[in-house]
C-alpha cells in the first residue's frame, strides 16, 4: 500500500488506461502492451519483467477487468490467460499472474491510496523463498519508482 499525491482519476489514467507507459514508471517492467481490448472494462495485456537477483526476465499474458464502486473506489483485477495473440516463445519463461490487481481509493481530490495485490507463479526451478524475496523487492521498488516518476513529471500531472 502507498499513498500518492495525485487524484484517483489521473493515477488511474497512468496505471490502467495508459498501461503501455508502465516501463516509464516501473523499472521492473521492460515492456507492456495492450494486445486486445475486449470491451470498455476488459483487455488482454502482454508484459516483460526485468530479472531480479537469480530470477531471470519473465513474460506474462494477462486479462484485466476494471470497475468502480459506488464510493468512487476503482479496481483493476487480472490473472494469466493463454492467448493466440502472444504464444509462448522459445527461450522465454512464461510466468503467470494468479488473481490480483490494484485498488485505487480516493483520499481527497489530490491524494489516492493504492493497494497492490501481487500473486505470481514465476515458473522455473527456483525455491519459493527466493521467488518471494524477489517479488517483495519488486513491489517495493515499483511503488518507490512510481512516486519518483510522479515527482519528476509533476508538470504533466498537475
Amino acid at each position: 500500500m502507498i499513498e500518492v499525491n495525485l487524484s484517483i482519476n489521473r493515477l488511474w489514467q497512468l496505471m490502467y488506461v495508459e498501461a503501455d507507459r508502465t516501463p516509464e514508471w516501473n523499472n521492473r517492467c521492460l515492456f507492456n502492451e495492450t494486445l486486445h481490448r475486449v470491451d470498455d472494462e476488459t483487455d488482454i495485456i502482454y508484459s516483460v519483467s526485468a530479472g531480479v537477483g537469480p530470477v531471470s526476465s519473465r513474460d506474462f499474458v494477462s486479462v484485466r477487468y476494471a470497475f468502480d464502486d459506488e464510493n468512487g473506489v476503482k479496481y483493476s483485477a487480472g490473472c494469466a490467460v493463454t492467448s493466440s495473440l502472444k504464444p509462448e516463445q522459445s527461450g522465454k519463461t512464461r510466468a503467470e499472474n494468479h488473481p490480483g490487481g490494484y485498488v485505487f481509493i480516493p483520499i481527497s481530490d489530490s491524494r489516492t491510496k493504492l493497494i497492490w495485490i501481487l500473486n505470481s507463479d514465476m515458473k522455473g526451478w527456483l525455491p519459493q523463498a527466493v521467488v518471494d524475496q524477489a517479488l517483495s523487492s519488486t513491489m517495493i521498488e515499483t511503488l518507490l519508482g512510481l512516486r519518483s516518476f510522479l515527482r519528476d513529471h509533476q508538470d504533466e500531472f498537475a
